[in-house]
């Protein structure tokens, strides 16, 4: 019942909790744990990268909602393409997902912005003298960015203010809700 080496009874030298056999244990578990977690990233890593074709159609698609030649102005229609340059390149389509999704966004939100600003800007050009503030507000322009108005001795007065980066537009209403001026800001 005895061993002969260390005076252990054998029953317990050869118990799993055993010093010895613990570590062992440890090791052969932790060598385990390490190959699961190598193979986890890996597929993690092939799983949250998506193809490159993949972020090239989504960059497509996104300038085939705004694409760069129907902005108004020239300088839009440069940083336009420039967007769409910047996120061809090979950096860019190696992002992690996070980051690509973040970038992605940011610049559809851009290309957003310059569109509702040109398509409300697009419309300026229907507004005439004698037209009611409530038709212009709900089939020109749309809400105004700010509006002032004026109370004096003939009435309330209004005004309008619509604006861009590179313009500003006053549209002047009367008492009646009448457009009586325009006056155009570059």
């Amino acid at each position: 019942m005895y061993s002969t080496r260390n005076k252990t009874p054998a029953y317990i030298a050869r118990a799993p909790n055993s010093s010895k056999n613990r570590g062992n244990f440890q090791l052969i578990f932790s060598c385990k744990l390490v190959v699961i977690l190598i193979a986890t990233l890996f597929t993690i890593t092939s799983t949250a990268q998506p193809s490159v074709e993949k972020r090239k159609n989504e960059i497509k698609k996104l300038f085939e909602r705004y694409p760069c030649i129907k902005f108004k102005e020239e300088y839009r229609q440069t940083m336009c393409g420039w967007i769409e340059q910047g996120l061809m390149r090979s950096e860019t389509l190696n992002f992690d997902a996070i980051v690509w999704n973040k970038t992605i966004r940011k610049e559809e939100e851009t290309l957003i912005g310059w569109s509702i600003e040109d398509d409300r800007f697009r419309f300026k050009s229907k507004l005439q003298i004698g037209m009611n503030a409530e038709y212009i507000y709900t089939n020109v322009l749309g809400p105004p960015d700010r509006r002032n108005d004026t109370l004096d001795a003939s009435g309330k007065t209004s005004q309008w203010v619509y604006e861009t980066d590179s313009e500003s537009l006053y549209l002047y209403f009367n008492r009646n809700g009448v457009l009586t001026s325009i006056q155009n800001r570059r």
